[in-house]
């Protein structure tokens, strides 16, 4: 859920990000301050040079996911603008799907892989916090 004023959604395509509320009280910034997004971007070559992508954005929304991986690792911007400051005009590499019922994760997971086949990837929540927990270590809780 986001914690601050719902109104301020409109401001995300405007230059705006929404961060989790763990990041926000890391960078110490609250709705309206600027931000400065730095992106490390590995080269698709054989020798995968690394460079990175510099952006200011302003905190339109901050979140709250109740998993601290998600709320202190994730941000969010308006896919126009992820698309420019990526160099992807057009271009789509993944997409969420939220569920009404959670229940019925596996079941569209499973759905979901047999209409995606490869080169798609299609990972569930459950895989991801699995994931998360391997790369975070001892310290995440989702």
């Amino acid at each position: 859920h986001v914690v601050d004023d719902p109104a301020t959604h409109k401001q995300m395509g405007a230059g705006g990000i929404a961060i989790g509320v763990g990041l926000a009280e890391k960078l110490k910034v609250k709705l309206g301050d600027p931000v400065r997004m730095v992106a490390p971007i590995i080269a698709a070559t054989d020798t995968g040079d690394l460079s990175t992508r510099t952006g200011d954005f302003r905190v339109a929304a901050i979140f709250d996911s109740g998993m601290t991986f998600m709320d202190t690792q994730m941000t969010f911007v308006e896919l126009g603008h992820a698309q420019q400051f990526f160099g992807r005009p057009g271009r789509v590499d993944g997409i969420d799907v939220h569920l009404v019922k959670l229940d019925d994760t596996q079941a569209v997971t499973a759905a979901l892989r047999k209409l995606f086949k490869q080169p798609y990837i299609v990972r569930n929540w459950i895989e991801y916090n699995q994931s998360a927990a391997a790369v975070a270590g001892p310290d995440y809780a989702p």
